[in-house]
Order: C-alpha cells, then structure tokens, then sequence
C-alpha cells in the first residue's frame, strides 16, 4: 500500500513539471522590416516577472523567416 502511494505522489509531481511555454504580455511590440526584405527588427517592452522588479525590454533582429521568440535573435543596442 505504501509503493502504491508513494507511485501515485512521484507520478503527480512528475506531471506537473510538464514542459509549457511561458506567454508573456506585452505592453509595448512593433515590427519593421529592413529595406532588404531579409530581416525583421522587434523592438518589445513588458513588465517584470515581480510586483516591484524592472520592465524587461530589448530590440532584436531575426531573419524574415524566423519567427519572433524572445532572447532567441540578435540582439541590438537601442532602438
């Protein structure tokens, strides 16, 4: 009976650690192709992850075929 309900606690845990992507809220997002028709520049902003913690924001560059997902592009210094 113990097997049985430590089984059943480890499978628990184990399926909330589920693999999920984290969708975030944007305040500020706009997207403008380079005159090349290659690249595609983001520039976001959004909250931070707690109450009181800085925005989180950047400007990233990816090739048009990419698709946007945050942290994964080229990163740019400005705007």
């Amino acid at each position: 009976m113990q097997r049985f309900i430590m089984l059943t606690i480890a499978t628990l845990m184990l399926a909330s650690c589920s693999e999920q992507v984290e969708k975030y809220e944007y305040y500020r997002f706009s997207k403008q192709t380079t005159p090349s028709g290659k690249y595609v520049i983001y520039d976001y902003a959004r909250y931070g992850a707690i109450a009181f913690s800085s925005d989180i924001s950047g400007t990233e560059v990816f090739k048009i075929d990419d698709t946007f997902s945050e942290g994964k592009g080229e990163d740019i210094n400005g705007a």
